[in-house]
């Protein structure tokens, strides 16, 4: 059922730790019958994707291989998808449904995943490193680069999907809460690098919050320990960087109420 605005802040005030507000995903998003993809987002229809794979452990998701037409409009974002034998080998499936299964260790998490992951692609990147991307015009598609090493990179993967889900799922409430009074004003940005708009700091809080609380129950996994202690610290360090006092100029009453939430979650 869909939610006012009110309601939706509400609903947000009253919900308890997690921080992707389980259940809020029914409320800012409508579904309907349509069968998404990017394709058809991008063309109307017009030109279907290539190829299609469906994802069993994540219901409604499935990978999604572009024409040369629509690929290359994310290629100015230096985004580009890898060859179509890589994308269709089972090992880079197996990767992708291991991944998710790590998520599977928050059953509320992975709801609100499946809610607005839909289409998924897969990227280049170079050895050793992640890529991953969304557009907020594609509300249901993820951009991640999988990798084939062999350090930690279900895990590395996983974050990667949660990183743009919960990118998507920012973005829905901006549509319907505004967060930000201020769209002109720019801060020093410590996973940029460079200075960014107060709603790019809210999004980068956002997502490395959940993947915080996430990393957090990786950690108690005997397999993940080692990499969720690492992740958390790096997170921590990275907020120290932050000069976040001087953001809340910047931010509607509701806004600051979401950003303060997000602050005592990775300064814990």
């Amino acid at each position: 059922m869909m939610l006012s605005g009110d309601a939706i802040f509400d609903f947000i005030k009253k919900s308890k730790n997690e921080l992707w507000w389980p259940g809020l995903s029914d409320a800012i998003v409508s579904n309907g019958s349509k069968q998404y993809s990017t394709a058809s987002e991008i063309s109307g229809e017009t030109l279907e994707p290539k190829l299609t794979i469906q994802i069993q452990s994540l219901p409604g998701a499935k990978l999604e291989f572009l024409h040369e037409a629509h690929a290359k409009i994310f290629l100015q974002q230096k985004v580009n998808q890898v060859s179509i034998d890589q994308f269709s080998s089972p090992e880079t499936l197996k990767r992708i449904e291991s991944a998710v299964s790590l998520i599977d260790i928050s059953p509320t998490l992975k709801s609100t995943i499946t809610t607005f992951v839909r289409s998924i692609h897969v990227i280049d990147a170079k050895p050793g490193y992640d890529v991953s991307f969304t557009d907020p015009g594609l509300a249901f598609s993820i951009f991640v680069s999988v990798p084939f090493d062999n350090n930690n990179s279900e895990l590395r993967l996983a974050e990667s999907i949660i990183h743009e889900a919960m990118h998507l799922q920012l973005s829905a409430l901006e549509s319907k809460l505004t967060l930000v009074n201020n769209k002109n004003s720019k801060f020093y940005s410590p996973w940029k690098k460079m200075l960014r708009p107060v709603s790019g700091i809210m999004h980068a809080l956002y997502v490395f919050s959940c993947i915080r609380q996430w990393l957090e129950l990786i950690k108690l996994n005997n397999s993940g320990h080692v990499y969720a202690l690492t992740r958390i610290r790096e997170i921590r360090e990275e907020l120290e960087l932050l000069d976040y006092q001087c953001c809340y100029d910047s931010l509607t009453d509701r806004g600051a109420f979401i950003f303060e939430k997000m602050i005592e979650e990775l300064r814990r």
